[in-house]
């Protein structure tokens, strides 16, 4: 036995040889509920940062979801339970859609504004939407635009 070890005594006498991992020196098993919660630990506070990051980037809320190693059902649910989470996540999205629509303006080297297009449209709730006009002239002129979809 060893420092590092909960040597909780078991149901059946023997001390318990899982790592210590809270700060009364036990195990998740026998430590207090108060001290670590119920339930198991979340993932959140060590995704929390690489998912606003790729939030911001405009990736799709089951990208983000993918990239923490979760279900995007598990990500609705951290969403829900902690509104400082909430925010932030919303005001990354706000980012990531900004950077989609620029992107589709001003398209420079290397970017794919037909990408940026798809998720603007399937992630971000945008569509397309075009006016063409015909003057006398027999011209044709199309001005095109991307719009959010308003949620009912």
């Amino acid at each position: 036995m060893s420092e590092d070890t909960c040597n909780a005594t078991k149901n059946d006498g023997e001390p318990c040889e899982y790592p210590a991992k809270y700060d009364d020196g036990k195990c998740g098993i026998h430590t207090d509920e108060k001290e670590r919660g119920p339930g198991r630990p979340s993932k959140l506070d060590d995704h929390r940062d690489e998912i606003l990051q790729y939030a911001k980037a405009g990736m799709s809320i089951n990208d983000c979801a993918q990239i923490a190693g979760v279900s995007e059902p598990t990500l609705y649910n951290w969403l829900d339970d902690n509104d400082e989470f909430f925010k932030s996540f919303k005001r990354a999205r706000a980012r990531g859609s900004y950077a989609l629509r620029r992107m589709l303006l001003n398209p420079d080297e290397g970017e794919n504004p037909q990408g940026a297009r798809f998720l603007l449209e399937r992630s971000h709730g945008y569509t397309k939407t075009e006016d063409k006009n015909v003057d006398v002239s027999g011209s044709l002129t199309v001005d095109t635009e991307f719009v959010a979809i308003e949620d009912e």
